[in-house]
């Protein structure tokens, strides 16, 4: 949380859902972290400029909890891409939040369908 701005705003754009401030980062992450309790972003590429941070990522979990509008967690392994800009205020040298794209394959919807 030192690294956020206290304006700060976690955006995941394909749903439009956000979350805002510190404690709104925070419930990102617990969300995220209930959801995914064994998460691994395995990194793919990674871009710094002044703008801020640009990555994209394989990311691999069990679905445990619900989350977002996704259907009814299941249990199963899950894969899938992801992309996170991290834009950076240059004034305050911290970043204000992160914009979160998920691209999830048919596989993957198809393994979260199966146990809605």
């Amino acid at each position: 949380m030192a690294t956020l701005t206290d304006d700060s705003v976690y955006t995941i754009v394909n749903s439009g859902t956000s979350w805002h401030g510190k404690e709104g980062a925070t419930q990102f992450y617990v969300q995220l972290l209930t959801a995914f309790p064994d998460i691994h972003f395995d990194l793919q590429n990674i871009v710094i400029g002044p703008q801020g941070v640009y990555e994209e990522a394989i990311v691999t979990g069990t679905y445990q909890a619900q989350w977002l509008n996704m259907p009814s967690p299941h249990g199963q392994r899950v894969e899938f891409a992801v992309t996170i800009l991290f834009p950076w205020d240059a004034k305050r040298r911290l970043f204000t939040g992160e914009r979160v794209y998920f691209f999830l394959p048919q596989s993957c919807l198809s393994q979260v369908m199966l146990a809605a």
